[in-house]
């Protein structure tokens, strides 16, 4: 397997000419050279931690070639110039350049740069050897291993006009390679999971009725909520009927939110034998006395009984606009989450919809995708079947191993 994929990697990343014609483009294109005088400014004060014995991160200035003729010798001055201009080099505890030195110096390696790449790039019209761009990339992967691989990792392509495929834009350097080489690995990693799953068929049933209960459920926590925070709040007002708090509530209705509605329950520790929200099950991090005020008025309540209403929720789920936070109760969305155990593969998500009589033609879609609430839905729907005769929908899926966490595994 690992000629096989020595091979592929090759085969992928240079295409065009053959060799020869790639040497005699090398001799003919034209060099840029640094002035003697510059790099022995930076041998005075590179050497040091850069030199034969003691070359940090492995780059050396001693073996720097002053002709630039070629990607790789100007991807080394590259690295000097950035590293000049962001003042990461000469390192704070060495000696600093002189400034009209290095000012000349980056001055004539800037311009210096400049011309390489205008050289590098011409190639007198001869088709230079090149690296394969996002598109040739991603459909040579699928054709030799038949598996569909996000390629935006890769180096962008530099379009001429209208097209991305001029070999003087898709040169390779060193990192753009290794960023080659990982993608080509995982991409035999994929094939070999596709491979390994052939054999394998999973099927799980999801009961969209299984919504009925929690709002049943949600209905008896709104009401148990209101009695407790129309306990509570009965203390507090008894407490400030009493006369001997009077200069309490005067003290409150003086500051700044005196004239507040709930201002009182929400100053309740300042009246003496007023016990706690927390002592009535309203336990938040926030303010807990704002989470029975909440409770005293349970805005959703005859929303949610006006849903239990409805005919077949004994069978299906209705999907509503958004009127509590998901993590409480959410019937704007049916959410399923595709067991960690199944593998990659093609799959089919199938389900049975209907519209209501009174359903407005605005709300006779419905959304398709993973994670949609982060990220733009896969498919949209238009819904024409009633509930005594339900439309079948079919919609392919394809899981693959970019989908390993929870959010990219949740279907919507």
């Amino acid at each position: 397997m690992k000629k096989y994929f020595n091979l592929i990697l090759i085969g992928l990343v240079m295409t065009g000419c053959g060799l020869h014609s790639a040497f005699l483009i090398a001799a003919e294109a034209p060099v840029v050279t640094i002035a003697k005088e510059h790099f022995l400014l930076l041998q005075t004060h590179c050497l040091d931690c850069h030199g034969i014995d003691n070359a940090e991160a492995e780059f050396r200035v001693d073996t720097l070639p002053l002709t630039i003729s070629d990607i790789e010798t100007a991807a080394r001055w590259q690295k000097v110039l950035n590293a000049l201009n962001s003042g990461e080099m000469p390192p704070k505890e060495e000696p600093a350049i002189e400034k009209s030195l290095k000012a000349d110096f980056l001055d004539h390696l800037a311009n210096a740069m400049v011309a390489v790449r205008r050289n590098l790039a011409d190639q007198k019209g001869v088709i230079t050897m090149r690296r394969l761009n996002r598109r040739e990339y991603q459909n040579t992967l699928h054709e030799l291993l038949g598996v569909e691989i996000n390629v935006n990792d890769l180096p962008s392509d530099i379009g001429s006009g209208s097209f991305d495929t001029v070999g003087s834009n898709l040169y390779m350097s060193s990192t753009q390679f290794e960023q080659y080489m990982a993608l080509g690995r995982e991409t035999l990693d994929e094939a070999f999971e596709w491979e390994a799953a052939l054999n394998v068929h999973n099927i799980l049933r999801f009961e969209t009725e299984e919504i009925t209960s929690k709002v049943a459920k949600h209905i008896e926590y709104q009401l148990d909520a209101q009695s407790r925070a129309t306990a509570w709040t009965k203390l507090v007002d008894e407490a400030v009927a009493k006369p001997e708090n009077a200069n309490i509530v005067a003290e409150i209705r003086a500051g700044p939110l005196g004239n507040h509605a709930h201002i009182f329950y929400r100053s309740w520790k300042k009246f003496p034998g007023v016990p706690a929200p927390e002592t009535f099950g309203f336990n938040t991090v926030e303010n807990n006395a704002d989470k029975a005020i909440t409770a005293l008025r349970p805005f959703h309540l005859p929303y949610h009984r006006y849903y239990l209403e409805q005919p077949a929720t004994d069978t299906g789920a209705y999907l509503a606009a958004s009127n509590e936070h998901p993590s409480v109760l959410d019937n704007a969305t049916i959410n399923l989450l595709v067991p960690f155990s199944w593998p990659v593969g093609e799959y089919v998500v199938r389900f049975r919809a209907a519209t209501t009589e009174h359903a407005t033609s605005d709300r006779k879609f419905i959304e398709f995708g993973i994670n949609p609430r982060s990220q733009q839905a896969l498919s949209v729907h238009e819904i024409t079947g009633t509930i005594d005769a339900p439309q079948v929908i079919e919609i392919p899926l394809t899981m693959t191993r970019a989908n390993k966490e929870r959010a990219n595994r949740s279907l919507s």
